[in-house]
């Protein structure tokens, strides 16, 4: 995990890093 906590390509790691840093 990393990308969805950046916030880049939440699809590229997972739906629930986008979810976080949203």
């Amino acid at each position: 995990m990393g990308g969805g906590d950046q916030g880049h390509h939440p699809e590229d790691q997972g739906l629930a890093g986008n979810l976080r840093h949203h």
